[in-house]
């Protein structure tokens, strides 16, 4: 028939496999077949011409990390790999109702506890096996594709088919722009990170020659296939789909060669390890965000303290060390640090000049009002200084005649500034007290000096 040659699991390929190298002798049983044989076999199956005319399918493997370790070693690259998603009961129950529908009924009894508790021990290699395998195809070729379980048979298979078809189309054109000499697009060719890193643009690395060039930006894609293409011979890594599109459209402007490109410094982000080593003081603006900074800065507000960046958001740029308050301001410097490196938190004495100068527009007449009762009242609480004993006296004023505040928050601080008042007039009332002391005493002993001046005898 015409279509992909299929190979389905172990134990059948063993049979249908041709007796070429011994294959057929190898397999008595599949469940002896190591993964280096089980690699040979399909290697065979994929080497035949009818596979190599129309394509081929496996279904079934690799079932472990080893068998696709030992794909990727004997060169069997797989276009696409689908992978069935689900809950194990809900897989298991899908399994044996297709069993079931297939079997009549004097079979269903005879097969019933064998044939399910043969499907759970697949199931559960399955998953034991399943995330190691998944892991690898996505980072190795990144043409790993989830299928719902909950999904109809035809509308799965409607799904992969779709698929197929794109893959066919995305080859096709590959191949056609690569023939003419133009940028080809790598997403769904699975091409593998090794070849990657052997052919990407030493200029740019993995970064986007458009952004740079156009902007000064630095947009960084590792491994991101989508927005790749193949250009005389070198990779090229694209910020997204309309940098992409640039690129293709004006390729020669954008492929620099070696010497050229992007500058020798670049903004590297810190491990956790290494952030955690370094405090505020050893960092730009004394661990203030610069983006959150130059915010500040271009808006104009005032009186607006610059957020701390966080310990575990370091970003070293031309041997400085800058924090960040969250993952887009951290962002935002990694594509642009030209733009904010140079930012400074304003001077003391500048700070102060806004300090003041908002001050006297919003608080002049209740400061006026606060240092006349002050001038009057002239309070000394019991253990201050007079400069203390004013600077209270002042704030509660100014809270007590606070227009904005409620009658019953007003009532509060009122009530509180004439509980200081009551207090500061004990050190007065202690005072005088204590000068009349004196003078009575004062006025005794002049008095009893003249009682002995009087009853002295003349002599």
């Amino acid at each position: 028939g015409k279509g992909f040659q299929h190979l389905e699991a172990k134990a059948k390929a063993t049979l249908e496999s041709d007796n070429t190298n011994g294959a057929a002798e190898r397999e008595g049983s599949s469940k002896n077949i190591n993964d280096e044989e089980m690699t040979e076999i399909v290697k065979h199956f994929i080497q035949r011409p009818k596979s190599r005319l129309r394509g081929w399918v496996l279904e079934g493997y690799p079932e472990t990390l080893g068998e696709a370790k030992g794909m990727k070693a004997h060169s069997i690259v797989p276009y696409q790999v689908f992978q069935l998603g689900g809950e194990k009961k809900q897989l298991l129950g899908r399994i044996l109702d297709d069993k079931d529908k297939k079997l009549s009924s004097s079979e269903k009894k005879k097969e019933g506890g064998e044939e399910q508790a043969n499907e759970i021990s697949r199931l559960n290699k399955y998953f034991k096996h399943n995330m190691d395998v998944q892991i690898h195809f996505q980072c190795t070729y990144d043409n790993l594709h989830c299928l719902n379980s909950k999904l109809t048979p035809w509308r799965m298979s409607r799904k992969v088919i779709d698929s197929v078809h794109d893959s066919m189309n995305r080859r096709r054109a590959f191949h056609a722009s690569w023939r003419a000499g133009r940028p080809a697009r790598l997403y769904g060719m699975a091409v593998t990170q090794e070849q990657l890193q052997t052919r990407l643009n030493k200029a740019y690395g993995w970064y986007c020659p458009v952004s740079w060039i156009e902007e000064q930006a630095l947009r960084k894609r590792v491994y991101d296939y989508r927005f790749m293409a193949l250009f005389k011979g070198g990779v090229f890594c694209l910020a997204d789909e309309a940098k992409l599109a640039m690129f293709e459209k004006n390729p020669e402007k954008y492929a620099q060669k070696e010497g050229k490109g992007l500058p020798s410094d670049l903004p590297i982000r810190l491990d956790y390890i290494h952030a955690h080593v370094l405090k505020a003081k050893d960092c730009v603006l004394r661990g203030k965000d610069p983006v959150d900074t130059k915010k500040i800065q271009d808006t104009n507000v005032k009186n607006v303290v610059p957020a701390d960046g966080r310990e575990s958001l370091v970003v070293k740029y031309k041997g400085r060390h800058y924090r960040f308050k969250d993952e887009q301001n951290l962002e935002e410097f990694m594509i642009f640090p030209r733009k904010y490196e140079n930012v400074a938190l304003p001077s003391l004495e500048d700070m102060l000049k806004d300090l003041l100068g908002s001050l006297g527009k919003t608080m002049a007449e209740p400061l006026i009002d606060a240092m006349t009762h002050l001038g009057k009242k002239r309070p000394i609480y019991p253990s201050a200084k007079a400069p203390e004993s004013a600077a209270l006296f002042v704030a509660l004023h100014l809270k007590a005649f606070n227009a904005k505040k409620g009658d019953e928050e007003l009532k509060i601080c009122k009530n509180g500034l004439n509980e200081f008042i009551k207090a500061c007039s004990v050190a007065t009332k202690l005072s005088k007290a204590y000068n009349q002391k004196d003078e009575e005493e004062a006025t005794f002993l002049a008095k009893l000096y003249d009682f002995y001046a009087l009853a002295a005898p003349k002599t």
